[in-house]
């Protein structure tokens, strides 16, 4: 919690946030640090209606975490949101690989960058003849 956090030192513990208020900054505003909101919902179509909704109050999503063991419904997921990127069962395998892109949708920014991404995104071709 905020008791491990060290302002003067600009440190943010990494902090989980269990169903937060749906009109809370939190989940209205981009999150540039370690938090993470956590939301339960009942079934995949709840969730599903949840990611959409949010979307048009704030915004695509950078990243969606799916967390559930049911390739089905992971599948589902993908097809009917957009994100940035999208993980399944996990929140932070992508950040470690600089080979994949990172980039947002929207709000978040377009492109991808890391690795080749990021070369091809801040080039320009300059054609000569």
């Amino acid at each position: 919690g905020s008791s491990y956090c060290l302002p003067e030192e600009r440190y943010v513990c990494p902090t989980l946030v269990l169903n937060p208020p749906m009109n809370s900054r939190l989940m209205k505003e981009e999150i540039f640090g370690p938090i993470l909101p956590i939301i339960t919902v009942k079934n995949r179509s709840e969730g599903i209606k949840l990611i959409k909704q949010m979307e048009t109050m704030v915004g695509t999503p950078l990243c969606l975490y799916a967390f559930t063991k049911s390739h089905k419904s992971f599948e589902e997921i993908t097809q009917s949101c957009r994100a940035g990127s999208v993980l399944r069962n996990d929140a932070l395998v992508h950040l470690g690989n600089g080979l994949i892109p990172f980039g947002g949708l929207g709000q978040s920014g377009y492109g991808a960058c890391r690795g080749p991404h990021s070369f091809q995104l801040f080039s320009q071709a300059l054609p000569c003849m």
